[in-house]
Protein backbone atom coordinates (compact mmCIF):
# COMPACT_ATOMS: atom_id res chain seq x y z
CA UNK A 1 0.00 0.00 0.00
CA UNK A 2 1.34 3.30 -1.08
CA UNK A 3 1.89 6.36 1.38
CA UNK A 4 0.96 9.46 -0.58
CA UNK A 5 1.43 12.19 1.93
CA UNK A 6 -1.44 15.05 1.72
CA UNK A 7 -1.20 17.95 3.46
CA UNK A 8 0.93 17.91 7.19
CA UNK A 9 -0.68 13.92 7.63
CA UNK A 10 1.04 11.00 5.69
CA UNK A 11 -2.35 9.45 4.52
CA UNK A 12 -1.26 5.52 3.95
CA UNK A 13 -5.47 4.86 4.32
CA UNK A 14 -8.04 6.35 1.77
CA UNK A 15 -11.32 5.70 0.89
CA UNK A 16 -12.04 3.88 -2.06
CA UNK A 17 -15.42 3.32 -3.34
CA UNK A 18 -15.15 -0.41 -3.51
CA UNK A 19 -15.64 0.15 0.74
CA UNK A 20 -18.91 1.41 0.62
CA UNK A 21 -22.04 -0.43 2.15
CA UNK A 22 -24.23 1.90 -0.14
CA UNK A 23 -25.32 3.78 3.40
CA UNK A 24 -24.22 7.05 3.54
CA UNK A 25 -24.14 7.40 7.10
CA UNK A 26 -22.34 4.37 7.45
CA UNK A 27 -19.67 4.83 4.54
CA UNK A 28 -18.89 8.84 6.07
CA UNK A 29 -18.08 6.95 9.47
CA UNK A 30 -15.98 4.57 7.49
CA UNK A 31 -14.16 7.68 6.30
CA UNK A 32 -13.56 9.49 9.48
CA UNK A 33 -11.99 5.81 10.57
CA UNK A 34 -9.57 6.19 8.05
CA UNK A 35 -8.95 9.85 8.66
CA UNK A 36 -8.45 8.87 12.38
CA UNK A 37 -5.78 5.91 11.56
CA UNK A 38 -3.90 8.19 9.54
CA UNK A 39 -3.89 10.55 12.29
CA UNK A 40 -2.61 7.91 14.72
CA UNK A 41 -0.32 6.13 12.01
CA UNK A 42 1.53 9.95 11.11
CA UNK A 43 1.92 10.66 15.04
CA UNK A 44 3.50 7.50 15.30
CA UNK A 45 5.71 7.71 12.23
CA UNK A 46 6.88 11.38 13.11
CA UNK A 47 7.57 11.02 16.83
CA UNK A 48 5.47 13.68 17.16
CA UNK A 49 4.94 12.69 21.04
CA UNK A 50 3.04 11.41 23.74
CA UNK A 51 0.31 13.53 23.77
CA UNK A 52 -0.38 14.16 20.55
CA UNK A 53 0.04 9.99 20.01
CA UNK A 54 -2.51 9.37 22.92
CA UNK A 55 -4.77 12.07 21.68
CA UNK A 56 -4.76 10.19 18.14
CA UNK A 57 -5.24 6.82 20.09
CA UNK A 58 -7.92 8.12 22.19
CA UNK A 59 -9.67 9.38 18.88
CA UNK A 60 -9.70 6.33 17.19
CA UNK A 61 -10.93 4.55 19.96
CA UNK A 62 -13.63 6.85 20.79
CA UNK A 63 -14.85 7.00 17.06
CA UNK A 64 -14.50 3.60 16.92
CA UNK A 65 -17.06 2.45 20.10
CA UNK A 66 -19.28 5.09 18.32
CA UNK A 67 -19.30 4.08 14.77
CA UNK A 68 -19.53 0.18 16.11
CA UNK A 69 -23.05 1.49 18.11
CA UNK A 70 -24.07 3.19 15.22
CA UNK A 71 -23.23 0.48 12.51
CA UNK A 72 -24.54 -2.38 14.66
CA UNK A 73 -28.24 -0.34 14.91
CA UNK A 74 -28.27 0.28 11.33
CA UNK A 75 -27.75 -3.96 10.62
CA UNK A 76 -30.46 -4.29 13.23
CA UNK A 77 -32.90 -1.79 11.46
CA UNK A 78 -32.59 -3.71 8.25
CA UNK A 79 -32.63 -6.83 10.06
CA UNK A 80 -29.60 -8.39 8.61
CA UNK A 81 -29.10 -12.01 9.50
CA UNK A 82 -25.46 -11.06 10.03
CA UNK A 83 -25.83 -8.95 13.00
CA UNK A 84 -25.14 -11.53 15.78
CA UNK A 85 -21.69 -12.09 14.23
CA UNK A 86 -21.06 -8.68 13.05
CA UNK A 87 -21.60 -7.83 17.27
CA UNK A 88 -19.16 -10.91 17.67
CA UNK A 89 -16.19 -9.24 16.05
CA UNK A 90 -16.87 -5.64 16.82
CA UNK A 91 -15.98 -6.75 20.40
CA UNK A 92 -13.07 -8.37 19.01
CA UNK A 93 -11.75 -5.41 17.10
CA UNK A 94 -12.45 -2.67 20.43
CA UNK A 95 -10.81 -5.23 22.39
CA UNK A 96 -7.93 -5.87 20.24
CA UNK A 97 -7.41 -1.72 19.75
CA UNK A 98 -7.38 -1.18 23.50
CA UNK A 99 -4.98 -3.94 24.00
CA UNK A 100 -3.07 -1.81 20.92
CA UNK A 101 -3.02 1.63 22.98
CA UNK A 102 -1.72 -0.32 26.33
CA UNK A 103 0.82 -1.96 24.88
CA UNK A 104 2.38 0.99 23.23
CA UNK A 105 1.43 3.23 26.10
CA UNK A 106 3.57 0.46 28.12
CA UNK A 107 6.57 0.88 25.56
CA UNK A 108 5.64 -2.70 24.34
CA UNK A 109 5.60 -2.55 21.18
CA UNK A 110 8.70 -3.74 19.22
CA UNK A 111 8.02 -1.32 16.12
CA UNK A 112 4.64 0.46 16.94
CA UNK A 113 4.15 1.51 13.47
CA UNK A 114 4.52 -1.60 11.74
CA UNK A 115 2.10 -3.01 14.13
CA UNK A 116 -0.40 -0.30 13.72
CA UNK A 117 -0.19 0.03 9.83
CA UNK A 118 -0.58 -3.68 9.96
CA UNK A 119 -3.78 -3.77 12.14
CA UNK A 120 -5.32 -1.17 10.78
CA UNK A 121 -5.02 -2.70 7.05
CA UNK A 122 -5.04 -6.24 7.70
CA UNK A 123 -7.69 -5.89 10.76
CA UNK A 124 -10.09 -2.92 10.52
CA UNK A 125 -9.90 -2.14 6.61
CA UNK A 126 -10.61 -5.69 6.06
CA UNK A 127 -13.78 -5.35 8.56
CA UNK A 128 -14.55 -2.39 5.69
CA UNK A 129 -13.93 -4.20 3.19
CA UNK A 130 -15.58 -7.72 3.87
CA UNK A 131 -17.46 -7.91 6.91
CA UNK A 132 -19.32 -4.70 6.84
CA UNK A 133 -20.38 -5.27 3.07
CA UNK A 134 -21.19 -8.93 4.27
CA UNK A 135 -23.37 -7.47 6.85
CA UNK A 136 -24.94 -4.89 4.77
CA UNK A 137 -26.22 -7.05 2.29
CA UNK A 138 -27.21 -10.00 3.97
CA UNK A 139 -30.50 -11.74 3.87
CA UNK A 140 -33.09 -10.12 6.21
CA UNK A 141 -33.80 -12.16 9.03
Amino acid sequence: MGVPETGDVMQPFEWKPEYSVDNPKIDAQHQQLLQLANLLIDAVRRGKGEAVTEQAFQSLLAYTTQHFQDEEAHFELIASSLLEHHKAKHIELAHEIQELWEAYHAGGLDDPEETLLDWIENRLIDQLIHDDQDAARAQPL
